[in-house]
């Protein structure tokens, strides 16, 4: 695919913003642009343009990195009336990785949802649906005092199933997401290549949380001392 348009930039570290909502009388549709500045753009075939993040990159951001069950979800405006988000209620059932106390249920808020005979649907954005078993990386919503945030939008969302044996398995929920990298020119284009982690079994994804996150130590600084001649 080709450079994208000229002007905008991804950055990792706006992850902050929502995108521009788009609305549907009776019905949700996908695809916005999101503002310049945000982190995300969207393509003309309706998916959000990110740069990928790693599990690393998003452990290191993260307030909480839960498993957890999806028991409770109900739709809101803001307080403008202008958008809608959904509100979904974690049941806990693993906190891998907290900075902060939790309890057994915590509140996420994603941007977009049905309410009032509308709908909003935003390409790239975490979506979750009633007793599925997720991994998830989570920021505080600065917006949302006591409510959290996906970090990533999507990518901070991992679906949880099993294979035939019974083992445990994360999937990346990266539906109406398209990734991009620099190329040898430092252009930023949509390239396959970018594409996060795939499919992997739950233990491995939470041994890289938790190794991404052991502290870093440093060897110490040793002064050099100059030889002495020995004493007589």
């Amino acid at each position: 695919m080709g450079p994208l348009t000229p002007g905008l930039q991804v950055t990792p570290e706006a992850r902050n913003g929502y995108a521009a909502p788009m609305f549907a009388r009776a019905l949700v549709f996908s695809g916005l642009a999101a503002a310049v500045g945000f982190g995300f753009w969207a393509t003309n075939a309706g998916a959000t343009v990110m740069v990928p993040l790693s599990i690393e990159q998003m452990s290191k951001e993260a307030a909480v990195v839960v498993r957890a069950r999806v028991t409770q979800q109900e739709a809101r405006w803001d307080e403008g009336k202008k958008r809608i988000f959904t509100h979904t209620k974690l049941e806990v059932v693993d906190p891998i990785h907290r900075t902060r106390s939790i309890g057994a249920t915590i509140e996420v808020r994603t941007l977009g949802g049905e309410l009032d005979g509308l709908g909003m649907k935003v390409a790239g954005e975490a979506r979750f649906v009633p007793d599925e078993q997720v991994i998830v990386f989570l920021a505080a919503d600065d917006k949302a005092p006591g409510l959290f945030r996906v970090i990533g939008m999507s990518q901070g969302k991992f679906h949880l199933d099993r294979d035939q044996e019974g083992r445990w398995f994360a999937t990346p929920s990266l539906e109406g997401v398209a990734f991009a990298k620099r190329d040898a020119d430092g252009v930023l284009r949509v390239n396959e290549e970018a594409r996060a982690d795939g499919r992997m079994p739950l233990e491995d994804l939470r041994r890289r949380v938790l190794t991404a996150l052991e502290p870093q130590v440093t060897p110490a600084h040793v002064p050099s001392t100059p030889n002495k001649a020995p004493t007589p």
